[in-house]
């Protein structure tokens, strides 16, 4: 992919969150203390938010990768990106 956007997302909920991309519904557990980066081509998204879920809707471009990595309360998050899903 080139020209990326991404989306970086933190769950400070002490349970886990679903995280759903749409169109096709595929998504991840948002872990408690976990970070999530959404990366795609897509520039144009809709996010809603309920109690215990997050869907993003990708409006043209259906490719992307959600990446996780532990929160750090660091300035700089010194941990690594783990790509968890490609579509």
């Amino acid at each position: 992919m080139s020209n990326n956007i991404s989306i970086d997302l933190y769950n400070r909920q002490p349970v886990r969150l679903e995280l759903c991309l749409e169109p096709f519904g595929h998504g991840v557990e948002m872990q408690a203390g976990m970070e999530y980066r959404i990366v795609s081509v897509e520039t144009e998204y809709r996010i809603e938010f309920g109690p215990d879920l997050i869907i993003v809707y990708l409006e043209d471009v259906f490719e992307y990768k959600i990446f996780e990595r532990p929160y750090s309360t660091d300035f700089q998050n010194p941990g690594d990106w783990q790509l968890v899903v490609e579509y």
